[in-house]
């Protein structure tokens, strides 16, 4: 469960009319869609599978080599109603540095990993 915490130090935003006065409100949120971790999901796989942790970490694990190391060949990998794993290829371009926006910089061409969702996930997401 993620907890994000907000500061707020300025007296004018709340109406106070001493400017020397500070107000400190914390505020604890949870936001309900917070991003699930690896953890998370191997107690997900553990509980609808009905196999131990160890077996469903064992089991992630060995998914995320095996489309690691087919993406690092160059072959795409496709998961029916899913969606497909697959690397694009990113053309040489012109950047500027960040620190100096005078400056440009040149960024190289290099392969980068893509997912595209199939239909059923689309359709279970849009529902």
């Amino acid at each position: 469960m993620t907890f994000y915490v907000i500061f707020f130090s300025r007296p004018r935003i709340f109406g106070l009319r001493k400017p020397n006065a500070t107000v400190n409100f914390y505020l604890s949120y949870i936001f309900p869609p917070y991003p699930m971790s690896k953890q998370d999901i191997i107690n997900a796989i553990a509980d609808a599978a009905g196999i131990t942790k160890r077996s469903a970490a064992a089991s992630l694990d060995a998914l995320v080599t095996l489309i690691t190391k087919e993406l690092k060949k160059g072959n795409s990998v496709t998961i029916t109603g899913f969606g497909t794993f697959k690397v694009s290829h990113r053309a040489a371009r012109v950047g500027v540095n960040p620190r100096n926006p005078t400056q440009r910089i040149s960024i190289p061409a290099m392969r980068v990993p893509s997912f595209k969702a199939g239909k059923t996930l689309k359709d279970a997401v849009r529902s």
